[in-house]
């Protein structure tokens, strides 16, 4: 199985995604290269993948971070990784294009829900994410989470896409769109 869930992820340059892989094709494809392989993918896919890790990010930080500016990328840091409990998603896919509505990351520290659209050939993500952060009261036994009062976007290259909470505006005049974000108790007030 963990040589399956290599292969796998090194194909689509998810060489970082590392845990126990339970896989689910039903997909085709027609094409002699890999490049037109992936284009004319068609099908569905499902995946669930076990005490894991995200190795090279990490995502409490990065979505605490997003409260308080645009993010670039994921802020890639080879020393971190975000361990998780289980992460899981189903997918319709169509020339290439891998939509899912119920992308799902459970953790101690960190919990999600994603919907959106991955380009496997482009590779490239447009994600709406509703994550939801633990209370400061909560202990790493008995993490009680709330909710992020914004959705997150990650949208662009899925090495290094644009991150950031979903209000109108923000890409045209993010200091507003932050300003508003402190007035819900977010980012600092500085």
């Amino acid at each position: 199985m963990l040589a399956r869930m290599s292969a796998i992820t090194s194909a689509f340059g998810f060489s970082d995604l590392k845990g126990k892989l339970s896989p689910s094709l039903s997909v085709n494809a027609r094409g002699n290269t890999q490049e037109e392989l992936i284009a004319t993918l068609r099908g569905q896919a499902s995946f669930r993948i076990v005490d894991g890790a995200i190795e090279g990010v990490d995502l409490p930080v990065a979505f605490t971070r997003v409260s308080n500016s645009i993010l670039e990328g994921w802020g890639r840091d080879d020393g971190h990784s975000t361990s998780f409990d289980a992460l899981s998603a189903t997918f319709n896919i169509a020339d290439g294009i891998a939509a899912t509505s119920n992308l799902i990351l459970t953790s101690p520290s960190l919990s999600f829900t994603a919907k959106g659209e991955i380009d496997l050939l482009r590779k490239a993500l447009d994600l709406k994410v509703a994550p939801q952060i633990p209370l400061a009261a909560s202990t790493a036994e008995a993490p009680q989470f709330v909710n992020f009062p914004v959705a997150i976007l990650a949208k662009g290259p899925w090495t290094r896409p644009k991150i950031y909470p979903d209000m109108p505006g923000i890409l045209e005049d993010p200091a507003a769109a932050y300003a508003a974000l402190k007035k819900l108790g977010l980012g600092s007030s500085d």
